[in-house]
């Protein structure tokens, strides 16, 4: 099929372009279109999707692209080159799903795109498992779907993710492998640049695949996707819930050896995005732990100890994130928790070379907290955040003494 670009004319004859618009997406399976070509199709019509959603045409136009879509991308193969124009067109393909008003038109599209959506998340690669993630959290918080067994499935993936992160952690940093240049990777090689690598037994997993691909960046997102499911579906997954919180308080103390983060193969925006994880799943916690309450008091020690760690790792640039964990830990704080969260003696090390000490038997969380935070804090630009902050971590102030001791006594 012969490929035209139509440069945005001051009048669109709806009808036309909608029929155009229509052989492009048909396009998208026919075995001779090249890539590029499709790819061009494809750019074409996400530069003029404003004039689509609003064609009176429009309904009758989601019914023939969406089946068309969800057929390339199923029967399309996964790739792991960004520069392909084949990992081009699927990404692209993907945002213009994303870019769908979830109104009424979409909403007889649902339930297939969700499940293409959700099977995705175990095969793609990062860059499109992200717009995935994106994909499901718009539709179940417009839709609020039913609950599936695909949901089920997914939240026994990532508490399988979460099980496996040390291992993949230590592969990574601890036992980092490079890849030789002018080395044509294959899919496991990409993984080791861009993905982490979780193998699997098949025999010692309900999902039937040998290998799974995680990335740091996917990870990161997946714990508030874990939230907005129980917010849905609270009735029906509210023991499968309560399962991620000792993961998540394992995963909070994982920490990357300094002697890993002196080698020569330290990937510095890895363990950014490794951080930000680790946070994100402390951000999730502090959304459910009023629910679960007693459980997390279980696990008060090992949380403490994870959200300081987080504190003191947490690099200098990186700042909003730790803006977002001392939001979260002052909700954790701020609950009936806070009397029983107590620690032994610490060293602190916080954000800057000095080292602060508190010797004392057990020591409220939130008097390290808030020695933690002031030290981070006065290493950044913009640190007016934390004045209003801090109070809320600290015990009111005593009352004043009374009025009738003798001057020498107040």
């Amino acid at each position: 099929m012969a490929f035209v670009s139509t440069q945005g004319p001051t009048v669109v004859d709806q009808t036309t372009l909608m029929k155009k618009y229509l052989q492009f997406v048909a396009a998208l399976t026919d075995a001779n279109t090249p890539d590029e070509t499709k790819l061009k199709m494809m750019q074409e019509v996400s530069e003029n999707f404003e004039n689509v959603t609003s064609s009176p045409q429009y309904s009758t136009f989601l019914e023939h692209i969406i089946p068309r879509f969800l057929t390339f991308l199923q029967d399309g193969e996964v790739q792991f080159l960004q520069e392909k124009p084949a990992q081009q067109l699927r990404k692209l393909v993907l945002e213009i799903i994303h870019r769908i008003p979830t109104n009424e038109h979409l909403r007889p599209h649902t339930k297939n795109i969700l499940s293409v959506m959700f099977r995705f998340l175990e095969t793609e690669n990062e860059e499109n498992v992200l717009i995935c993630l994106r994909i499901i959290i718009e539709l179940h918080k417009q839709f609020r779907p039913p609950i599936t067994q695909e949901i089920h499935h997914f939240l026994d993936f990532v508490k399988q993710i979460y099980k496996e992160l040390p291992k993949v952690v230590n592969r990574y940093f601890e036992n980092p492998q490079v890849v030789p240049e002018n080395t044509i990777p294959t899919p496991e090689m990409v993984g080791l640049i861009t993905t982490i690598v979780v193998k699997v037994n098949p025999r010692e997993t309900t999902h039937g695949h040998s290998s799974w691909l995680l990335s740091l960046k996917v990870l990161a997102e997946l714990p508030i996707i874990v939230v907005l499911m129980y917010q849905l579906y609270k009735l029906n997954i509210h023991n499968v819930v309560a399962e991620f919180v000792p993961l998540i308080m394992n995963t909070i103390i994982i920490q990357v050896s300094n002697q890993a983060r002196q080698n020569k193969n330290y990937n510095k925006e890895l363990y950014a995005d490794f951080i930000a994880a680790q946070i994100k799943s402390v951000v999730a916690l502090a959304y459910i732990i009023r629910i679960y309450q007693e459980l997390v008091a279980k696990y008060s020690q090992q949380m403490v100890k994870g959200m300081l760690q987080l504190l003191s790792n947490c690099p200098a640039e990186t700042a909003h994130l730790r803006k977002e964990l001392l939001i979260a830990a002052k909700h954790i704080l701020t609950t009936d928790l806070r009397s029983r969260m107590y620690i032994g003696p610490v060293q602190v090390v916080a954000c800057s070379p000095r080292r602060t000490t508190i010797m004392e038997p057990n020591i409220p969380a939130v008097k390290v907290m808030s020695v933690v935070a002031s030290d981070c804090w006065g290493q950044e630009t913009d640190p007016p955040f934390l004045p209003s902050f801090l109070p809320s971590f600290l015990p009111p102030p005593p009352p004043p003494p009374p009025s009738f001791l003798p001057s020498f006594l107040l």
